[in-house]
């Protein structure tokens, strides 16, 4: 099988949603997987779309998808750029594969893409219109499946799943008296993190011993709580690092709140599986990213209000038999269900049925035709 991906949103998302699937399919299928050449630490757009209009890119385009099968693609961000998909799918004639992680139609207030994801945007008009053309979309959860039947039947979940290439190497902590708790992530998150910030304080307050660590995007309501015993450290590493970067910073507990609403319920367990892939117990919001994969009390702990947050935090930090036993069986977790060695397989079916029903809709048209 030959696949031409065909990006167009951040590193990370890329890695984890292209790259690390199209490592597994070349290693286990032996598929012939290429992209459009951005770096992955390139621009959050990839440039291919402000050259939509340019001919030599289209040539360049024309000699790329000369006997691939299947492109797979992620949500573009202007006319130009579905107009390409319109003219792949319309002159090469091979199906299209949609990959999205997000509910970009219920995009909350606070989220710096609430305006440009507002109703009856023109984004959001070709995010509809893609979502409709496309033969097939992929996403990450159960949630957003239901999402985006509305605009295509033929939806699929794909899971996001750990490369544990890169990942498999438990936290090795130090004997120390102090306790780290830590979050890594980027800006968006400023309402999650402000939610769960009186739990945080009283933490701090009840625990002389605890730390926590903000490290990438660090929402601007930590960058304007001073506490010595907070640590921000804002940044990017490159997604490739990022592994071994994060288990640098030794966290004895991982935190992923999240806000209950629509956007949200839509999202990923990613930060869960981070965690664990490093050994790390991680309190988690109860909300379903998280509540239908963690176990509470055995894989992760959940909490949504301050004293839930404050209750867990603590049994955790007082207790490293239980911060232990929960990082292993949350490790062992991934490695059996979100392992991407073995679930490029589920990658591999959508792929292959896809590129059959496209074989069958051709046939019949030829058929129509004559």
């Amino acid at each position: 099988m030959k696949i031409f991906q065909l990006h167009s949103l951040v590193p990370g998302v890329r890695y984890y949603r292209m790259t690390s699937p199209a490592k597994h399919l070349s290693k286990k299928y032996k598929h012939d997987v290429f992209f459009e050449n951005t770096s992955l630490d390139g621009l959050a757009q990839s440039e291919w779309q402000k050259r939509a209009d340019d001919q030599d890119f289209h040539e360049m385009l024309e000699n790329l998808l000369k006997g691939v099968d299947i492109l797979v693609t992620q949500l573009v961000h202007c006319e130009g750029g579905l107009a390409v998909l319109y003219g792949i799918s319309n002159f090469f004639k091979i199906p299209i594969v949609l990959d999205c992680d997000d509910d970009v139609e219920n995009v909350p207030f606070y989220n710096r893409g609430s305006e440009t994801y507002k109703p009856n945007t023109a984004i959001t008009k070709v995010t509809s219109a893609q979502l409709r053309m496309v033969d097939a979309v992929t996403v990450t959860t159960d949630y957003l499946q239901k999402q985006f039947r509305k605009h295509n039947h033929n939806v699929h979940v794909l899971p996001n799943s750990i490369d544990l290439d890169m990942w498999d190497a438990p936290v090795e902590l130090p004997s120390k008296k102090s306790v780290r708790i830590g979050w890594a992530g980027a800006q968006t998150h400023e309402e999650d993190i402000k939610f769960i910030l009186p739990a945080i304080k009283e933490v701090l307050r009840r625990n002389r011993n605890v730390k926590f660590y903000f490290v990438g995007g660090v929402p601007d309501c930590i960058m304007k709580y001073e506490h010595k015993r907070v640590i921000k450290k804002f940044g990017w590493y490159d997604i490739l690092d990022y592994p071994k970067r994060l288990r640098q910073w030794q966290f004895d507990i991982g935190i992923a709140p999240l806000v209950d609403n629509n956007f949200n319920r839509a999202k990923s367990n990613l930060r869960w599986l981070e965690y664990s892939a490093l050994g790390i117990p991680c309190v988690a919001g109860n909300v379903e990213p998280y509540r239908k994969s963690i176990n509470h009390g055995k894989t992760g702990m959940l909490a949504y209000e301050t004293e839930e947050w404050v209750e867990c935090l603590e049994a955790l930090i007082k207790n490293v038999d239980l911060r232990r036993s929960i990082g292993t069986a949350a490790h062992k977790r991934i490695k059996i269900s979100y392992n991407m060695a073995k679930n490029v397989t589920k990658w591999n079916a959508v792929y292959e049925t896809a590129i059959l029903e496209n074989q069958r809709k051709l046939k019949l048209a030829e058929r129509v035709e004559v």
